[in-house]
């Protein structure tokens, strides 16, 4: 059982050995308040991260490679005729924002002035990856 220490009764050697183990114990558990803390800290982020990349693993984003093609304008062929046969609407938000961009890839100053036999640059997406 545990004595009851009174400190006024105590010479002082004892007094300092009873200090020196009293310091000892507060810094013990410090030390163990410290570590439990820094624990929890890495098993909370261990957790967060697990749940995060799993989550990112899903498979629901399959990657795709961006390529170009070059196609002739057969007859009477418009811009949004191609537009329906090459666009992703995965990486455009409408037929529009396709179009600008063909427009800027081929230096047209309007989408409508594409000729019968003319040669123009077309973006595409596929899941198949090519040198």
């Amino acid at each position: 059982m545990r004595q009851n220490l009174r400190i006024h009764e105590m010479d002082d050697r004892e007094y300092k050995r009873y200090q020196t183990m009293r310091k000892r114990k507060l810094a013990l558990k410090n030390r163990i308040t410290i570590f439990s803390l820094v624990f929890c800290f890495f098993l909370l982020f261990a957790f967060v991260f697990r749940t995060v990349h799993s989550s990112a693993n899903t498979g629901d984003d399959i990657k795709k490679y961006k390529y170009y093609t070059v196609i002739t304008i057969a007859e009477d062929e418009t811009l949004w005729e191609i537009v329906d046969e090459y666009i992703d609407l995965a990486f455009y938000k409408d037929k529009a924002a396709y179009i600008a961009e063909v427009v800027q890839i081929n230096h047209l100053s309007d989408a409508s002035l594409i000729r019968n036999g003319q040669k123009l640059t077309i973006p595409y997406y596929s899941m198949e990856y090519r040198f």
